[in-house]
């Protein structure tokens, strides 16, 4: 099950903040990312699915209009910043598909740099638009995360310097200015890449415990963790470095 909450009601207790339930998919759902202008959002699950949903102004409600058949777990989705397409990692698959929103049209980019390749050597857990629109930076079970150029497999970028394994849930994360760019780590710290140098400015550390999640403020240079800690960290950006 998956719901959507009022937060302008969910600190009352005495109110009821869920608008929506779900009970689509049959296992797990891993991801849930939302369009830029929240038309829609998608939900990226291990019953091997992805489901689209659209707001509609006449009931105020959200709708499935799509649910996407793969043969294995869903483990990543983005939308595109312009709400066109959005895009899905699936495990044990060497390709990101880019589905139009619109007409449910798959189309398949191979991640290998050679076009016929179809051997997997690695799975992308966690996909991030770039501010600018341009690139997708897909962090994997590696020690590397990707930055391909969207709609395209060019590997523009490849990012060294984190503890992830086949068992890590990585999440990654653009800083606004889209010169930099993190991922989070198994040794429980957040690393920092400069994008033009490829090198890792800092590892944020603060957090005892595995880091579940990032975002970032959508205009401001604020990086938010959390943790299997039980705690919420907030970062900010001043003049090149992470202060926690």
């Amino acid at each position: 099950m998956h719901r959507i909450y009022d937060l302008n009601l969910a600190p009352n207790p005495d109110s009821n903040p869920i608008i929506q339930s779900f009970n689509i998919h049959r296992k797990f759902v891993a991801r849930v990312s939302w369009s830029p202008n929240g038309e829609y959002f998608a939900t990226a699950s291990y019953d091997h699915t992805s489901c689209i949903y659209k707001f509609s102004k006449d009931d105020n409600q959200y709708s499935l209009v799509k649910q996407i058949f793969f043969p294995t777990n869903v483990e990543a989705a983005v939308f595109t910043n312009d709400n066109s397409t959005l895009i899905l990692a699936i495990r044990d698959d060497n390709y990101l598909h880019y589905v139009n929103i619109n007409t449910f049209d798959d189309k398949k980019i191979n991640m290998n740099e050679q076009k016929f390749d179809d051997h997997v050597s690695f799975v992308v857990l966690d996909l991030v638009v770039s501010p600018s629109g341009k690139y997708v930076l897909a962090a994997t079970d590696k020690d590397r995360v990707i930055m391909f150029a969207l709609g395209t497999n060019e590997q523009v970028k490849n990012f060294y310097g984190i503890a992830n394994d086949q068992f890590s849930q990585p999440r990654a994360a653009w800083d606004l200015s889209g010169k930099f760019v993190y991922c989070t780590s198994e040794d429980n710290s957040i690393v920092v890449w400069d994008v033009v140098s490829k090198k890792v400015v800092t590892k944020m550390r603060g957090h005892q415990k595995l880091v579940r999640d990032i975002a970032i403020h959508p205009t401001k240079n604020i990086l938010a963790s959390c943790s299997y800690d039980f705690t919420i960290k907030i970062w900010q950006q001043e003049e090149n470095t992470i202060a926690g």
